[in-house]
């Protein structure tokens, strides 16, 4: 572990009296490429590590797709060399950013937009591995819309990425009707850990409580969908602890008119969209969704009455 990491996680363990700042946080380098831009290249540097990007046309018979090519640096000799999948648009991001203390340096984190209605942020991390200090890619995982930044929520210089649980969109109404719960990511090695119902995050699901409190009231002035809200708003009770307050309240607000999500492929879909498992019918927006919560681990099995 060199002096920087060394320092940070001195710093981040002991204990600081109240009324005593933290030291700066470190800054993140960022370089984006939108799709409007001239550029076809950048370079970014940060903490000893470089990260040149460039991209290349392919042309096709009636379109033309754009290839990113990312070289990481370090000390001026390159540690890893990655090429993704052409997209249709130059629209992606790039950061340096300090995201697990295990290593010699920060990490690189490149975010792609693939295109298409309301997708997808396709998200990789490129670190140094800790054990054998060979630099290596760990995919993040495909989010709804466009690349995001990195984020620091608890204030401790040590990043990760926020998101939304995208398995909530689409699950019991239309997208525009969908609320989800916040996800957050960490990094540990070469392994991702969803770290969203720790408590240090707490204040984050409860901003995002607010929002969803606001829109179950429009939903009811404006006759909209509102179960999709409800779903997210008793999984992000649960993750603070009011799992029974949040369930009470959706039992009095959701929509019984609807049969979204009601019913349930166990298991697989073929390549002509047939459930290779069995259907299975809820008969109720309650039932469907505590299913839904125990499985996804918002809720335990009796939680809930």
């Amino acid at each position: 572990m060199d002096i920087k990491k060394a320092i940070a996680t001195i710093i981040t363990t002991a204990f600081i009296p109240l009324g005593v700042a933290l030291a700066a946080k470190a800054e993140v380098a960022t370089l984006e490429f939108n799709y409007d831009a001239d550029n076809r290249a950048g370079t970014i540097t940060s903490e000893g590590v470089t990260v040149h990007i460039s991209y290349e046309e392919q042309t096709n018979d009636d379109w033309t797709d754009y290839v990113p090519t990312l070289r990481v640096m370090v000390d001026e000799e390159e540690v890893l060399q990655l090429t993704e999948e052409p997209a249709f648009m130059m629209y992606s991001l790039a950061q340096i950013a300090e995201m697990d203390l295990s290593n010699d340096f920060p990490e690189v984190i490149f975010s792609q937009y693939s295109g298409g209605a309301h997708c997808c942020a396709l998200v990789k991390i490129l670190t140094q591995n800790p054990e054998t200090n060979q630099w290596e890619t760990v995919p993040l995982g495909a989010f709804d819309g466009g690349p995001v930044p990195v984020e620091d929520p608890d204030g401790d210089r040590v990043y990760e990425y926020v998101t939304s649980d995208n398995r909530f969109l689409y699950r019991y109404s239309s997208y525009a009707g969908s609320f989800p719960p916040i996800q957050i990511w960490q990094l540990e090695g070469l392994e991702l850990r969803d770290v969203s119902q720790e408590e240090r995050f707490f204040p984050l699901h409860r901003e995002r409580l607010q929002a969803m409190w606001g829109s179950i009231q429009a939903a009811a002035q404006e006759d909209y969908e509102v179960n999709g809200v409800l779903a997210g708003y008793v999984a992000t009770k649960a993750i603070l602890g009011e799992a029974q307050a949040g369930w009470d309240l959706m039992r009095y607000r959701y929509d019984r008119t609807s049969d979204w999500g009601l019913e349930e492929c166990q298991g697989d879909f073929n390549d002509q969209g047939d459930c290779e498992g069995k259907w299975v019918n809820y008969g109720s927006f309650p039932a469907a969704l505590q299913a839904f919560l125990e499985e996804a681990e918002y809720l335990t099995p009796g939680e809930i009455r």
